[in-house]
């Protein structure tokens, strides 16, 4: 039956309101912007249509072609504009909006253990911080209990958010203004672990409040990451002091899928559902290679989902339930788009050296492990001969533990935020695939700096930390952002990098053949 057989009555939801060129979904807060096609579409779906019904009398009102119209269609089919699609998305945000409470979710066995580095309090934006929470701190008067601050600001102004000022905390060089020698917190040591700025005391985890529940994670920005997120108090038992730190309006954004198409949050979580499968199951390099092609497998079966009730969730589900394979394309189309990938990923890497300001704390060894990946894409390809540093750096081996702990690191960005950059799948998925490359690069250049013939853990952390960290600087974070589309081949080349970067695979999706 063709999609214009369908039985299916359009009819848009009783929470969407309709301005002259816009839709505003009062339930996720959205809204979609209407183009001719969109507003007639809009017009006849005021009242119940079949498919048939509807398509014919939008292209009698705008001229549009039957298949523009059912794209349009298929679009906000994804968005859940009409009654009867993305249904359990509205289902449960209409039950949290009416206030039900969100349950609290970690991955299995995840902790965090402090151990003491000082690093989360160098190097790093110490924001953003609300107002009422900088009028607690200096209603403490700690300028009295710590006479060494003397006049250097405690705080900055850092902008607003929904129009309220926000700061970030003072620095010295490049310290936090609270820090004291051993390294510790002045505030913690004079006042307490609730006098800190709530960042401060959720640090390195995060949370984010989805219909799934509020999800919390490790941002994976410690610097003794392999270390700290094995080690220490799991973080089931820390919730209670975890939920009273964090906001928990939930977030639900209209992503972007691919190209212009968009669809509802909610599909993205059952597609993060997914990949945490193969996250778990493979090494990392060889997991984000599998990645792409199932993410581009579900995002096809979304947007050729059939115009009926129940989707597009239906369609996104039998795709989630094929094996990894059905998404794999022939091994030809795999090995060209490869090299299209190595060589998108060498001039990336160098556009994310190019653009971190020089006086950043970690500018340098950032810049270093960004031309090393350079370096190893190009001589993978045959363009170039490896110098001989970045030959003693391949030559490093890396240890199990290490392994371990980027597979952690990859399911932590998969169940959190991170699978999007500012609602953008493909460009999350990019920033991902960059963060284990320079993780692997910068951790074997720390290595061989150290006189190292292994990379051990710490190698491993400073290397993590360092990525993340820079990689979320406006600069570098803008150019992820553009260059999102990329993410599909840069994907499927980096299994071409296991020997000289990362950790020997196997299997048909770990195959290193160009």
């Amino acid at each position: 039956m063709s999609d214009l057989d369908s039985s299916f009555a359009f009819r848009l939801r009783r929470e969407v309101r309709r301005d002259p060129a816009k839709l505003h979904d009062g339930l996720t807060d959205a809204v979609y912007p209407l183009d001719g096609v969109g507003c007639a579409i809009a017009d006849a779906a005021r009242d119940p249509l079949k498919t048939g019904e509807l398509v014919s009398r939008v292209t009698g009102a705008c001229g549009a072609i039957p298949e523009r119209v059912e794209r349009e269609l298929r679009q906000m089919v994804l968005l859940g504009l009409f009654e009867d699609t993305c249904g359990e998305s509205r289902r449960r945000l209409e039950l949290i909006r009416n206030g039900k409470e969100l349950p609290s979710r970690v991955l299995e066995g995840s902790r965090f253990g402090c151990q003491n580095s000082g690093a989360c309090c160098r190097g790093y934006v110490f924001g953003s911080i609300r107002e009422e929470e900088k009028v607690r701190i200096e209603a403490l008067d700690p300028r009295k209990a710590l006479p060494q601050l003397g006049k250097s600001p405690l705080f900055v102004e850092a902008g607003t958010s929904l129009g309220k000022p926000t700061y970030r905390l003072g620095m010295v060089g490049e310290a936090c203004v609270f820090l004291e020698e051993g390294p510790s917190c002045g505030l913690h040591r004079a006042f307490g672990a609730g006098a800190k700025p709530a960042l401060c005391q959720l640090y390195p985890l995060a949370a984010i409040a989805t219909i799934d529940g509020l999800k919390i994670y490790d941002r994976g920005e410690c610097a003794t990451f392999v270390v700290s997120a094995r080690t220490g108090a799991f973080l089931e038992e820390d919730i209670p002091r975890i939920r009273a730190l964090v906001d928990e309006e939930i977030y639900h954004p209209t992503v972007r899928l691919h190209g212009s198409w968009q669809c509802d949050y909610g599909l993205i979580l059952t597609l993060a559902r997914r990949l945490d499968q193969e996250a778990r199951s493979a090494s990392p390099l060889s997991a984000l290679h599998t990645i792409g092609h199932v993410t581009r497998g579900f995002i096809v079966a979304l947007t050729k989902c059939p115009l009926e009730a129940g989707q597009p969730e239906a369609a996104g589900a039998v795709a989630l339930a094929y094996a990894s394979e059905k998404f794999r394309p022939s091994e030809q189309a795999v090995s060209a788009n490869a090299r299209a990938g190595l060589r998108a990923m060498a001039i990336l890497a160098a556009g994310l050296a190019e653009r971190v300001a020089p006086q950043e704390a970690f500018a340098p060894p950032f810049k270093a492990a960004a031309s090393l990946l350079v370096e190893i894409c190009r001589g993978v390809l045959g363009e170039a001969p490896l110098p001989e540093r970045a030959q003693r750096a391949v030559a490093i081996s890396v240890e199990g533990d290490c392994e371990t702990a980027l597979r952690l690191s990859l399911r932590q960005q998969l169940f959190g935020r991170e699978l999007l950059l500012d609602d953008q799948l493909p460009a999350g998925l990019l920033r991902i695939a960059f963060v284990a490359a320079l993780t692997l690069a910068g951790a074997r250049l720390r290595a061989l700096d150290g006189g190292q013939d292994v990379v051990l853990p710490h190698h491993l952390s400073a290397g993590h930390m360092i990525a993340k960290r820079t990689l979320h600087r406006p600069e570098p974070h803008g150019l992820l952002r553009v260059n999102g589309e990329q993410a599909w081949c840069i994907l499927d080349g980096l299994p071409l990098l296991a020997t000289d970067l990362g950790f020997l695979q196997s299997g048909p999706s770990g195959s290193p053949t160009a």
